[in-house]
């Protein structure tokens, strides 16, 4: 029997930045690393170094369902890590805010993970997987990622009778 090689998606691999970094270190640790990117986004970095991507927009459902599929074909179903990475920053006195930026800001950074939870929990639970969203410090940036973390712990709580 074949054994089955554990993947990791990684969203947010842009050049030079955390995504890039962890999808290199998974593949040095034996597990699959999977990457994805902004469609506009070169992938020349992620090509010299083997690793495969997919375009990703996780403000986009259908842009989610497409990887999904995609992913399904690689990995029979499986899915051991999923690392919901992607994010932007807007920093701004509250009192300059741009709202529709903010907001912008909070469909990446929070409602973004929770699109890609909702569509790959089952590969997730199949694997017995574990998401990691990774968070920061600064202003409204700061408050999209305490939103996100909240959002962490309850997830932790709803997933744990399904390990």
């Amino acid at each position: 029997m074949v054994e089955r090689r554990r993947t990791a998606l990684v969203t947010g691999c842009g050049q030079g930045g955390i995504g890039e970094a962890l999808v290199k270190e998974y593949a040095k640790h034996g597990i699959q690393p999977i990457a994805t990117l902004l469609p506009n986004e070169s992938a020349d970095h992620l090509d010299r170094a083997g690793i495969m991507h997919f375009p990703l927009d996780v403000t986009k459902e259908e842009s989610i369902i497409q990887l999904k599929k995609d992913l399904q074909a690689v990995t029979k179903g499986f899915l051991e890590i999923l690392v919901n990475n992607a994010g932007i920053a807007y920093t701004m006195t509250a009192i300059d805010t741009d709202v529709s930026a903010v907001q912008h800001m909070f469909d990446v950074n929070v409602f973004g993970p929770m699109r890609m939870v909702h569509h790959f929990h089952d590969m997730l639970i199949m694997a017995s997987g574990t998401i990691v969203n990774i968070g920061s410090v600064g202003a409204s940036y700061n408050a999209s990622k305490a939103a996100l973390h909240h959002w962490s712990n309850t997830l932790r709580v709803e997933m744990a009778p399904l390990e």
